[in-house]
């Protein structure tokens, strides 16, 4: 009797998958690859920062918890502060309210002025309150709150800091470096909020629709992070 799957390997297209995988691991890996950022991150940065006492703390607390549970890339979340990349800085008008269903409370919804890949329709970041310290939609209120305070015109950047300036890249990613020894790549609020929508029970083709993803390819971030894979384990053993 040949192999059991020997039918199944004989497809072209398998064969040539499993020829390509096997090439992939036989090459060492040069760099390792970051795992995703989790709740735990966001925490350690939360004792950090004097959100109530600091603007510019405000104004970095919110942009994590937006990326993070709004799955944003973080150029789609904050430019570079080049001249070439002015037009994509998001300000008070990409910024709508998204009410729930029941009416009881208020979501929102960020247009995206630079996505990665460009559609036909206008793409947004979208986040809802959640019942924990680390709702994404109470932030945004609050900021929002400061620049009505302020009577800021609608063309105003949305994370606009203490002195007139607007946030960038180099400032976002030191803070994060500074205040919990992590590196925001470009994915890893993304792949760290899709991490953890799959923890909370979020069928994979809801977080896909969520974040945007024109495929299956997100499902790396997760299925691949050992916390998930221990946590799949522990729920489904037997009894």
């Amino acid at each position: 009797m040949g192999f059991p799957f020997e039918h199944f390997y004989k497809n072209e297209i398998i064969r040539h998958r499993l020829s390509v995988a096997a090439s992939q691991a036989s090459i060492p890996p040069t760099t390792r690859q970051s795992e995703p950022l989790t709740v735990g991150h966001l925490e350690t940065l939360a004792l950090a920062l004097d959100i109530h006492n600091n603007h510019n703390h405000a104004v970095h607390w919110t942009m994590s918890l937006t990326g993070f549970w709004g799955l944003a890339r973080r150029r789609e979340l904050v430019t570079d502060g080049t001249a070439q990349t002015i037009p994509d800085i998001i300000s008070l008008s990409d910024v709508s309210a998204v009410p729930t269903r029941s009416g009881e409370s208020t979501g929102y919804a960020i247009r995206i002025r630079r996505p990665k890949v460009r559609t036909a329709h206008m793409q947004h970041l979208v986040f809802y309150p959640r019942s924990d310290p680390l709702c994404p939609a109470a932030a945004m209120s609050r900021l929002l709150a400061w620049h009505a305070a302020h009577h800021h015109p609608a063309n105003q950047p949305l994370w606009t800091l203490s002195d007139g300036s607007y946030a960038t890249s180099v400032w976002f990613i030191g803070i994060w470096v500074t205040a919990a020894a992590v590196q925001i790549g470009t994915s890893l609020l993304r792949s760290g909020g899709a991490t953890e929508y799959a923890f909370e029970g979020y069928p994979f083709q809801v977080i896909q629709r969520f974040g945007r993803w024109s495929s299956d390819a997100f499902e790396q971030y997760i299925r691949s992070h050992p916390a998930f894979l221990v946590e799949i384990m522990l729920r489904y053993r037997p009894t």
